[in-house]
């Protein structure tokens, strides 16, 4: 599972699902969706829709070897909403998105969904809680979503990982790749801009 540096705000957003329930989302794709390369700076985040579903079996097979570097067998985990998970640090919660990991030794990329809606203020909310982890520094690009943070850190081991986070309409995405120490952080981040594109891509309901 992912470095869950978000999750202490995502079990805030929890409890906001189990007043409100789950909010409907757009029809969900029904299978992967191959797509050429783009740039992450090209991506047309605003026209963009994307599904609030379980949705790791829509991303390409082709994404997942080049986001954990190159070709060979990988590790997958996934959860669902409502599934009980570690949400970090060896504490197991219950968690309200949709999400996926896939790693390969010292290499991993994942992506989650929040299950509900999210509104402008709120997605406001989560950048502001988790801009300022110790390790990390964030900044407003590239475009991934309104509004979006990219979020590069170091962390303990000396491995790096890069974050991008965003709202599109009202469903929030987070993707991340992480590399082993010795890469460096502007090489994952380069791995992470195809990532996500092709994430975002992958659960997009215009195809």
């Amino acid at each position: 599972m992912p470095g869950r540096t978000t999750h202490a705000l995502v079990l805030c957003v929890g409890v906001l699902l189990l007043i409100g329930g789950c909010a409907k989302g757009p029809a969900a794709p029904t299978g992967p969706k191959s797509v050429a390369p783009t740039p992450i700076t090209r991506l047309n985040a605003d026209a963009l829709v994307l599904a609030r579903v379980d949705f790791c079996t829509l991303v390409p097979a082709g994404a997942i070897q080049d986001a954990v570097g190159g070709s060979g067998s990988v590790t997958k985990k996934t959860w669902r909403n409502g599934d009980r998970a570690e949400v970090g640090n060896g504490v197991s919660d219950v968690v309200h998105e949709f999400g996926c990991s896939w790693s390969r030794g010292g290499d991993a990329a994942s992506a989650w969904i929040f299950a509900r809606s999210v509104s402008p203020a709120y997605a406001g909310k989560v950048l502001a809680k988790t801009s300022h982890r110790q390790g990390c520094t964030a900044s407003t690009g590239p475009h991934f979503g309104t509004p979006s943070q990219r979020q590069v850190c170091r962390l303990a081991d000396g491995s790096h990982r890069v974050r991008d986070s965003g709202l599109f309409g009202d469903t929030w995405l987070t993707c991340q790749v992480s590399g082993p120490a010795g890469e460096t952080s502007a090489s994952i981040g380069k791995r992470a801009d195809a990532w996500c594109v092709q994430v975002a891509n992958a659960t997009s309901t215009r195809r």
